[in-house]
């Protein structure tokens, strides 16, 4: 709601003029001029400028190089994956290791797939699939 008082007596006329939306990359923003007159012809002005930002894009992700493992080690992350976004974010990172069929049971070894995920800063995710190879190390016999 828009609203101006004064001390003459009349009408006092608003009047809101927005203008034009400005990019710059992500970032956008619009300035409102809200200009009050009133039957003297007296008039003031104030303005209100609003800010956002438009992120389309997930962020791009590199998933670590692949981690040698033995079987029953610690899968820790041990390193990370790299990622940016193109709206400036310092994204974020979860994982989930999923346990590939045939590994440490085995006498042959298996692997682990870890899948990263990095969250941009308006939400949006991508993923990469780093292997961990977990060798089978079998008893030194004599």
């Amino acid at each position: 709601m828009i609203s101006a008082s004064d001390n003459c007596d009349g009408a006092i006329q608003p009047v809101c003029e927005a203008g034009e939306v400005i990019s710059n990359d992500c970032n956008r923003s619009q300035t409102f001029t809200l200009t009050a007159t009133d039957d003297c012809g007296n008039d003031a002005q104030c303005s209100v400028t609003y800010t956002w930002i438009v992120d389309n894009n997930p962020p791009t992700i590199q998933c670590p190089p692949t981690l040698n493992l033995l079987c029953g080690q610690s899968t820790v992350p041990v390193e990370y994956p790299t990622a940016t976004d193109d709206c400036g974010a310092i994204p974020t990172f979860t994982y989930e290791d999923v346990d590939v069929p045939a590994t440490c049971g085995s006498t042959e070894g298996g692997e682990y797939a870890r899948v990263w995920t990095a969250t941009g800063g308006c939400g949006l995710t991508s993923s990469c699939t780093q292997t961990l190879p977990a060798a089978h190390v079998l008893p030194f016999v004599v």
